[in-house]
């Protein structure tokens, strides 16, 4: 629907009064998208303010403006994500998407006379420009204020979790400044932090480095960041589920000891010590069983394992769990 005045148009979006013009048979003016499975999504961001949050990471490298606001460019690379494109060279159809391109931010009359000319409103060159200008540091920010309100939504549930680590090779380009190497290998490792939920899995952490660095102190550096920013770990983050590359001892120990976190792992291999004092806890341990409720499964009978607070080694001597993992003689 537009409205007029003598020194400028003004283009109002209002689904609902179209709908009714195109059922009365009247001519109405619209803008469709060849993403419409996105629409949805799209307007939940909307309206529950985490479309403001994304959009909102501060292009910090940026030395002066080059006539794009940051958000609407900001804007434009979430809806890239939302499409599923994954390289910027490929996304020529998301830019000359009208109706996408006003969700990002764009103005309508700039819209059209970028389809006059048989143009997309931006080049991919000024998106990948604007990816370069922002700071890891920016991108955490806006990251940990994303956490921030997916928890004050509820949106992010339970307290079991999940780290992987992920290496990302780099065949060519080799001369970036954060570019890492092992062996024969170049690139990068990416550590996340993943809420471990049926159907809902949920990024909540990350790191980003080279590829050498080790994987143990990349999740510390993202355990901290969460317990410092967001809120004390002990509050919702009770099991962590970790891979054998994070095996270490004091390691496992320092994480329950600081945060209060029980770690699931597997050992480092079969032959460790500690291997054959845990089976010899298990083997003599007692079943319990109790009755308990809960609210998605009801009653339920659970039966677990009572393993000794501490085991009997050699001569008779007894030693608790952290003995056993940090090594007895």
């Amino acid at each position: 629907m537009t409205e007029r005045s003598s020194c400028f148009k003004v283009w109002l979006r209002n689904d609902a009064a179209v709908e009714v013009e195109l059922l009365a048979n009247r001519p109405a003016e619209a803008e469709l998208t060849a993403y419409g499975d996105n629409d949805s999504v799209l307007d939940y961001l909307t309206a529950s303010g985490l479309w403001t949050i994304l959009t909102g990471m501060e292009a910090d490298g940026l030395k002066c403006r080059n006539g794009y606001r940051p958000a609407v460019l900001n804007g434009v690379e979430v809806i890239r994500e939302l499409a599923g494109v994954g390289r910027i060279q490929q996304c020529g159809k998301v830019l000359s998407d009208t109706r996408l391109m006003m969700q990002a931010g764009f103005n309508l009359a700039r819209l059209r006379r970028a389809a006059a000319s048989e143009r997309s409103v931006i080049d991919t060159e000024t998106l990948a420009n604007h990816l370069g200008r922002i700071s890891p540091e920016s991108a955490q920010r806006t990251f940990i204020e994303y956490v921030r309100e997916m928890r004050a939504r509820r949106l992010i549930r339970g307290k079991v979790y999940a780290a992987d680590a992920h290496e990302i090779v780099v065949p060519y380009g080799r001369r970036h400044e954060r570019l890492g190497r092992v062996g024969a290998k170049y690139g990068f490792k990416l550590v996340l932090l993943i809420n471990v939920q049926e159907e809902r899995e949920r990024i909540v952490g990350f790191a980003f480095a080279p590829l050498q660095t080790s994987e143990r102190a990349m999740l510390l550096e993202i355990l901290e960041r969460l317990h410092r920013e967001v809120t004390p770990l002990r509050e919702w983050l009770q099991i962590l589920l970790l891979d054998r590359g994070y095996w270490g001892a004091q390691y496992l120990l320092d994480l329950h000891e600081k945060y209060g976190i029980g770690v699931v792992t597997r050992a480092q291999h079969d032959g460790l010590e500690v291997v054959d004092y845990i089976e010899t806890a298990l083997a003599d341990a007692t079943w319990q069983e109790t009755i308990e409720e809960h609210s998605r499964l009801g009653t339920i009978r659970v039966r677990a394992e009572h393993v000794p607070a501490s085991v009997e080694i050699g001569c008779g001597s007894r030693c608790t769990l952290a003995d056993l993992l940090l090594g007895v003689n």
